[in-house]
């Protein structure tokens, strides 16, 4: 009975084996059936609050790709209500993205102005004119092809994708992230590539693969609308339950976030300078810094504040115009203006030179009077002009 029992035993301690695993997987089975089951409640709740709580915007009225592209870069760093205007004044002027991609980039940068961020306005001319080129003027449906274009990553792609073209690639913004972490109380910084690629598992799960357009922009209005940053409707939220972080009173703890980056201060110094016909002495701004490719009036940048003796002293402007006699109409005008991670405090120092237009040497330009509104300028520069006008023009 013994060596019976001894022989069987392999067949036993399998037979254990196989029931322990069947029971496991049976279990993992009734997890995952549990969790596809929120994940459709959570769609369907999502779809009943956009069906009642959409937003209506102009490039939701029309199924043109051009559309969804122009609109995407211009709310890549601005909020819909600010860049609302500016879709609908740039999509007058440049109907198409053939008419975009036939425009300069000066024409460009001047309807863009006071938008900020002008690299986006710059990577949007440069994309016009690739898919002119390239692709006849039709905007790729591909997200890969998309994602090769200037100033389109996998955001932008993505919404291009599934908004203009059907596509299932789920969106993940600003407000997408702040959703799904709150509703799945998400304690890893969303900041972070770990954070972003949990947040993306969990928004994968939930995503509609048969409606992923609407799908995304019912997200990004419930973030806007419903599940704000600051003080959320919790309590007319269709999702209940449902959100962990409500449910354990931690709203106001999501989304985790790192710290943010130290404010760089930096004062610019301008010499508002006009000639002896009135016009405006400017300089276009290069390099990889901020404002690239507006106009500006000769600057000084310094590491400290300058005082305003110093600034109308003439020998402070000697660097731009050696030689030029420059005579100050006033004291300064001081402004500040906050950008991302930096603090701007502007001077401008009022001034005029007898010399001829034709004195002035580059980097400097010469702008008269009837075409400095032609010129796109960063909005401090712009309301300075505005509010100066009679000062900087005849």
């Amino acid at each position: 009975n013994i060596r019976q029992v001894l022989r069987q035993f392999p067949y036993i301690c399998k037979s254990g084996f196989e029931i322990h695993h069947m029971k496991t997987r049976q279990m993992h089975r009734i997890g995952e059936e549990t969790g596809i089951s929120q994940n459709t409640e959570i769609r369907k709740l999502l779809k009943e609050w956009y069906s009642v709580r959409k937003r209506n915007l102009p490039w939701r009225n029309t199924n043109d790709a051009y559309d969804t592209l122009l609109s995407e870069f211009i709310l890549q760093q601005t909020r819909i209500e600010q860049g609302t205007p500016y879709f609908l004044r740039i999509k007058k002027a440049f109907p198409s993205i053939v008419s975009l991609a036939g425009a300069s980039e000066e024409e460009v940068l001047h309807y863009w102005q006071g938008l900020g961020y002008y690299s986006r306005a710059r990577n949007l001319h440069a994309t016009a004119r690739i898919i002119t080129e390239k692709y006849g003027g039709v905007i790729p449906s591909d997200f890969n092809e998309l994602k090769r274009l200037k100033g389109i990553g996998e955001y932008t792609a993505a919404a291009i994708a599934s908004i203009a073209y059907g596509k299932p690639h789920p969106l993940m913004d600003g407000n997408v992230l702040r959703v799904i972490s709150r509703l799945f109380a998400v304690d890893i910084p969303v900041d972070t590539t770990k954070g972003k690629k949990h947040i993306r598992n969990l928004l994968n799960g939930i995503f509609d693969k048969d409606d992923p357009g609407h799908f995304n922009e019912a997200m990004m209005d419930f973030g806007a609308l419903q599940c704000m940053p600051a003080n959320p409707d919790c309590p007319s939220c269709p999702f209940g339950s449902i959100c962990v972080s409500r449910t354990e009173g931690k709203v106001p703890e999501f989304p985790v976030k790192t710290p943010p980056k130290p404010v760089k201060i930096r004062y610019f110094n301008y010499l508002a300078v006009r000639t002896s016909d009135c016009s405006a002495i400017l300089k276009k701004r290069t390099g990889k810094d901020i404002w690239q490719g507006l106009y500006e009036f000769p600057l000084a940048e310094t590491e400290e504040k300058v005082a305003e003796e110093m600034l109308n002293q003439t020998d402070f402007w000697t660097k731009f115009f050696p030689g030029l006699k420059i005579e100050q109409l006033g004291g300064s005008i001081r402004k500040t203006r906050k950008l991302t991670h930096q603090l701007l405090h502007i001077s401008f120092t009022l001034a005029e030179t007898s010399v001829q237009a034709e004195n002035i040497h580059p980097p400097y330009i010469v702008v008269s009077p009837e075409k400095i509104a032609e010129k796109p300028f960063p909005v401090v520069i712009s309301g300075f002009l505005n509010t100066m006008n009679k000062k900087i023009k005849p």
